[in-house]
């Protein structure tokens, strides 16, 4: 049966991962690379509760605390593959402390109400899992730190611009 319905379901090709390998600390200077041969795009948003047992009720209370978001991901191992060679780097070099850590850029293709794409960035964690020869793969989580960047931004030959949202103070 045809329909006329917009098309309106979320396509994997049209949200964008990407990873700063410069690891800039002080906002400028970005290398952002965007992750292409991995198979997992799922963000784990981990929710931390707390339980209250507040004396007015007669049943205990839960409080939704924060979030600590994560994306594992499963990267092809292409030699050559600016996000496999940093991963691969970190991974050869046990990275730790500061040298684990960059930033992250997530586009999506909802938009905002002038059609803008909506993004974030956030400073981010990466741990090596597994560095698999036999499947030619490596694993990695990315972990959130600390608070996002909101904005908008615009992708265009796999490089985006950022535009933080202008936040209006009451």
């Amino acid at each position: 049966m045809a329909t006329n319905a917009p098309d309106v379901y979320r396509k994997k090709h049209l949200n964008y991962i990407f990873i700063d390998t410069a690891k800039a600390t002080d906002g400028s200077g970005y290398n952002w690379v965007r992750i292409m041969t991995s198979v997992d795009f799922a963000i784990a948003y981990n929710p931390n509760s707390i339980s209250r047992d507040y004396i007015s009720y007669a049943t205990p209370s839960v409080e939704l605390d924060s979030y600590r978001p994560q994306l594992k991901q499963t990267q092809t191992a292409i030699i050559g593959d600016p996000i496999y060679d940093f991963i691969a780097d970190m991974a050869r070099n046990q990275a730790t402390g500061f040298d684990a850590v960059t930033n992250m850029m997530i586009v999506t293709q909802n938009k905002d109400a002038d059609g803008n794409e909506l993004a974030y960035m956030c400073e981010v964690l990466i741990t090596i899992d597994t560095d698999d020869y036999v499947a030619a793969t490596i694993t990695y989580s990315i972990d959130q730190r600390g608070d996002r960047t909101y904005g908008t931004a615009t992708v265009r030959d796999n490089m985006p611009t950022f535009v933080p949202a202008v936040s209006v103070a009451p």
